[in-house]
């Protein structure tokens, strides 16, 4: 349930972060990974570090319960230490998505 309530969490940040555009595949109906992965990875290094996954609690309301959140999450997908590569932050957003569907 806490992974799921992270994961929906995430996914809203995700969806306020990209304002709707770019976020979407509109040929497939899926989220464009890549589109948010480079939105969010400032530096252009190929890795989101941990204050650029935190940026995306600037988006929502509750910014300090949102931080939390997202420190637990990033936390627990980088788990190398050496920041998060696009195929880790697409396998988090792919497996979470099947396990809200189930």
């Amino acid at each position: 349930m806490a992974r799921l309530a992270g994961l929906l969490f995430v996914a809203l940040a995700i969806g306020l972060l990209m304002g709707g555009a770019g976020a979407q595949d509109t040929k497939k109906g899926k989220l464009d990974v890549e589109a948010i992965f480079k939105k969010l990875d400032t530096n252009s290094d190929a890795k989101l570090q941990k204050d650029e996954f935190l940026k995306m609690a600037d988006r929502v309301k509750d910014k300090e319960k949102a931080r939390e959140k997202l420190t637990v999450t990033f936390e627990k997908l980088d788990t190398d230490k050496k920041g998060l590569s696009i195929e880790q932050f697409r396998k988090y957003l792919e497996n979470g998505k099947k396990k809200s569907v189930d």
